[in-house]
C-alpha cells in the first residue's frame, strides 16, 4: 500500500459542501485506496515501474467550485522534495441520500494522473506522448470497468455512456490529439505498452525523450515529431 492518507481540499463556501465531501472521503477511503492500488498495478505492468525516488503522499477529493481552470493534476507540494499529491476534481454527485462517489469520473481521473506519477517531471512541462499515454490509459481502464459490469446491463450502459461522452468532449482538442498520436504507436494496448517500456529503458522520464530516441526504434518521423512536441498547458 503506497498511499497512507486521503486529504480533502475543498473551498468552504459557507454551506455544507465542505463537511459533506470530507465525510464522503472518510466513508469511501478503503474503496479509493483499493482502486488506486489496482490502477497503479495495471499502469506499471503496461508502462513500467514508477520512479522510486518519488513518493505519493495523498489523494485529494476536491471541489472545483465552478472554476473551469481547476483541473485534475499531480501537485508537487514542496519544492526540492520528491513528494506528489494526486488531485481529483468533482468525483462525486448529489443524490437523495447525500453525496456519492462518481465511480466513472474517479476511475478516469485517477488512472490518468497515476500514469503521470510513474515518470514525474516536477512542475516542468510534459510532451504529447506523456499526456497521450494518460488519456489512452484512462479510456482503457473505463472499458475494463464496463466489461466487469457487463452482466448488469444498466451499469454497463451507464459506463459506456460516460466513455462516449468523455470521448466526444476531448475530440478535436489537445487531449484528443495526444490520444490520436499514441494510438498510432501500436495496434493494441499491449503493443503500445511494449513501446513505452522500451523507450523508458534508457530514458525513464517520458518527457525527457527526444526525437532521436523515437526514431531509433523505428517510429515514423512525423509521428515522432508530434509525440515529443511540448504539450500546451493552456
Amino acid at each position: 500500500m503506497e498511499i497512507t492518507s486521503i486529504a480533502i481540499d475543498a473551498v468552504d463556501l459557507g454551506n455544507d459542501y465542505h463537511g459533506d465531501i470530507i465525510k464522503l472521503a472518510e466513508q469511501n477511503k478503503k474503496f479509493i485506496l483499493d482502486l488506486f492500488n489496482k490502477l497503479t498495478s495495471k499502469a506499471k505492468k503496461l508502462f513500467g515501474e514508477r520512479d522510486k525516488g518519488w513518493e505519493i503522499v495523498e489523494i485529494q477529493l476536491n471541489l472545483s467550485c465552478d472554476n473551469p481552470m481547476l483541473l485534475p493534476h499531480v501537485h508537487y507540494p514542496e519544492e526540492g522534495k520528491k513528494k506528489m499529491i494526486i488531485r481529483t476534481i468533482d468525483c462525486f454527485f448529489s443524490s437523495k441520500k447525500g453525496y456519492r462517489i462518481n465511480d466513472c469520473k474517479l476511475i478516469y481521473q485517477l488512472s490518468h494522473e497515476i500514469c503521470h506519477t510513474l515518470y514525474p517531471t516536477g512542475d516542468n512541462n510534459v510532451i504529447f506522448l506523456e499526456e497521450g499515454i494518460s488519456v489512452y490509459f484512462s479510456f482503457r481502464c473505463l472499458h475494463d470497468y464496463a466489461l466487469e459490469s457487463i452482466r448488469n446491463k444498466p451499469e454497463y450502459l451507464r459506463i459506456e455512456k460516460y466513455i462516449k461522452d468523455s470521448g466526444s468532449q476531448i475530440d478535436g482538442i489537445k487531449y484528443g490529439k495526444a490520444l490520436e498520436y499514441v494510438k498510432k504507436l501500436g495496434k493494441n494496448v499491449d503493443a503500445i505498452g511494449s513501446i513505452v517500456r522500451e523507450l523508458r529503458v534508457k530514458t525513464p522520464i517520458i518527457s525527457n525523450l527526444l526525437f532521436s530516441d523515437l526514431e531509433k526504434i523505428g517510429i515514423e518521423d512525423n509521428l515522432a515529431h508530434n509525440l515529443v512536441s511540448q504539450f500546451p498547458i493552456s
